[in-house]
């Protein structure tokens, strides 16, 4: 590999833009989708053997992935089960809506996939499955698989200049 290359760090990193809290993983998740969908409406016109189609908008830009957290089980491994927890409630946080000082929508956030997906986001749902082992005194899964939807939020749409230009 050259040095270039070694440098590229990828990993899992997701920032709450109003807090300033983030989570940061040196892992990424196994796979993940990327998706856009153009909304097209067909007009009829009478004797016409196809209907022209006029592009109405779009929807947002959608990544969805999966993520996993582990306890460690070797004793030189410091992640415990509690900071397992921390990390899924921070996630699971994102959805929520915030309270403090009235009631506003969740939080927007960043969004880092490696160097492929880097965006401005919100996260439609987030789904946390736990699996044993459990802790014996707090009962706190070992591994827990955070599932995450987000949703592009952009001030300025892009168009596909900027898309094919990596932006």
């Amino acid at each position: 590999m050259s040095n270039g290359a070694s440098a590229v760090r990828r990993h899992f990193y997701l920032k709450d833009l109003i807090t300033g809290s983030e989570i940061r993983a040196h892992g990424m998740p196994e796979s993940y989708t990327d998706s856009k969908s153009a909304n097209w409406v067909s007009t009829g016109i009478l004797l016409r053997s196809s209907p022209l189609m006029g592009y109405k908008d779009s929807e947002p830009r959608t990544v969805s992935f999966s993520f996993n957290f582990h306890a460690g089980v070797e004793q030189s491994d410091s992640t415990t089960p509690a900071d397992v927890k921390r990390c899924v409630d921070f996630l699971l946080s994102l959805a929520y809506p915030d309270y403090s000082g009235g009631i506003k929508p969740p939080h927007l956030c960043f969004l880092s996939l490696g160097g492929q997906v880097r965006m401005k986001c919100v996260l439609r749902s987030v789904t946390a499955t736990y699996s044993a082992p459990y802790d014996v005194n707090t009962g706190l899964a070992h591994h827990a698989k955070v599932s995450i939807v987000a949703i592009e939020v952009d001030d300025i749409p892009k168009s596909y200049e900027q898309v094919r230009g990596g932006g």
